[in-house]
């Protein structure tokens, strides 16, 4: 997977284009062109899924705009993630009858997602269980989840990756403290080959000089020399262990901190020590304060790309994968399950205006009922 970037704030807010101006087929040309290899796509499924059974189902419009922006990741041989993203209802239990229900919710989602995106060829797409638990998750629920997560996603998915996490909002930190505590990941080696630890491992370290607070600017301007190194070696260590892989799946350094402060300092110590240690990485880039590219302008913030080691390609990778032609499903409808292609580029789903707001818990269109 390489160095890689997030497309943040776009299918994680609670709805497309209320946090940043929705994902456009471009972002991912300019994505190869600044040579990036791999696209993390954080989802939020909580405005789109059903609270109470099915939860979701084939023809759900959000999993088809999901569909369509992943496939134009894929189309450019862009190694993509898709996840569950501040889905809150699940870490947010209030007990354990309530994680049931909400874990039951869950499941549902991630058997649909596993059916939809069958087809797609491993090496192109990986998925995350649960992004950054830091709420009321124990690690009895953690395993739970992520036991029983994989195994709906293995039923149509047998050797896809499948990233895990720890708590603490995934905190490295989280991990090396706690290293026996992920069942599906103990020594020497997990019993599935294709499991691997990400966004499970998240790094804004120190949040005071890297994340500010609030709003508001870093309390710090400086950074002790060896922060990110130590982490990362921790990490190493704990990896090689275990025979796994990992992906840093978010980093990054709110633009509030100056170059001269030591800002591209860090995004260079990060870079370094992910190639160092031979990790994935995918840069945090969200349109606001952790911008690395101008969405709307297109153009980089080359200094951060020179320190994440990118030189940028003259052109990008040739578009299309076989499996991946444009096209419509029959109806006009999204294709169904088993069908590998793509929406067509002048697709949407459908007009939330007819019959619920996508806002909602359930929306119907063309006279069927989705969730």
């Amino acid at each position: 997977m390489g160095m890689g970037i997030n497309l943040g704030n776009v299918l994680d807010a609670p709805k497309e284009g209320q946090w940043a101006a929705p994902a456009e087929e471009r972002y991912f040309d300019s994505y190869a062109a600044a040579g990036f290899r791999s696209v993390r796509v954080p989802c939020r499924w909580s405005q789109h899924t059903s609270t109470t059974p099915p939860y979701i189902t084939a023809h759900n419009p959000f999993l088809a705009r999901v569909f369509e922006v992943a496939g134009w990741s894929i189309s450019r041989k862009l190694r993509t993630v898709i996840n569950a993203h501040h889905d809150d209802w699940l870490d947010g239990a209030a007990d354990d009858a309530a994680f049931t229900r909400a874990l039951d919710r869950l499941v549902a989602i991630w058997r649909t997602v596993g059916e939809r995106f069958a087809h797609v060829p491993d090496n192109l797409l990986a998925f995350e269980v649960y992004n950054e638990p830091h709420l009321n998750m124990t690690t009895r629920w953690l395993n739970r989840m992520n036991a029983a997560v994989l195994a709906a996603i293995r039923e149509t998915s047998p050797t896809r990756t499948v990233f895990l996490g720890g708590l603490r909002w995934m905190n490295p930190h989280w991990i090396v403290t706690n290293p026996d505590a992920i069942d599906l990941l103990p020594e020497p080696a997990p019993s599935d080959p294709h499991v691997a630890l990400e966004a499970p491992v998240h790094s804004y370290n120190p949040f005071d000089f890297c994340g500010g607070d609030g709003g508001r600017p870093p309390r710090v301007h400086s950074w002790p020399v060896g922060a990110v190194e130590d982490w990362a070696t921790q990490l190493h260590a704990w990896a090689e262990r275990r025979n796994v892989s990992i992906l840093l799946g978010e980093f990054g350094c709110t633009r509030r901190q100056s170059n001269a402060s030591g800002r591209l300092a860090w995004y260079a110590a990060s870079a370094a020590a992910v190639a160092r240690h031979g990790f994935a990485a995918t840069v945090w880039d969200d349109s606001g304060d952790f911008a690395v590219w101008d969405r709307k302008t297109g153009a980089w913030d080359e200094a951060v790309l020179r320190a994440l080691g990118l030189e940028g390609a003259a052109t990008s990778p040739a578009r299309g994968w076989p499996g991946f032609p444009a096209a419509r499903g029959m109806d006009g409808l999204p294709p169904l399950l088993g069908d590998t292609r793509l929406p067509g580029p002048s697709w949407r789903p459908f007009d939330y205006g007819q019959g619920g707001s996508l806002g909602g818990e359930v929306v119907r269109g063309r006279g069927a009922q989705v969730a």
